[in-house]
């Protein structure tokens, strides 16, 4: 069996990359959470601070995805080592 090792180099580059997508992409920032949760005036004070949740648990959401990405690169990294130290 041969191995396009550069292939699955640049597949694990772009899990890596995705990673970093994936946290920009999910993150919020203090000036957003602090906005959302007077967004509804005294009225709806409840609902921005469920707001802010979701908005948080958005923020957690897309460093899980993150790590995720980040262990399915290093996995690749791992097994392509692997099948380098055996091939030798």
């Amino acid at each position: 069996m041969a191995i396009d090792f550069d292939a699955w180099d640049h597949h694990a580059r772009w899990w890596e990359s995705e990673a970093d997508r994936l946290r920009e992409q999910y993150a919020v920032d203090d000036a957003t959470l602090a906005r959302a949760g007077t967004m509804f005036g005294m009225i709806g004070a409840e609902v921005g601070a469920g707001l802010q949740d979701v908005l948080r648990a958005r923020a957690a959401a897309g460093e899980r995805l993150g790590a995720y990405c980040e262990g399915v690169a290093a996995h690749i990294r791992a097994e392509l080592q692997s099948y380098a130290t055996n091939d030798k």
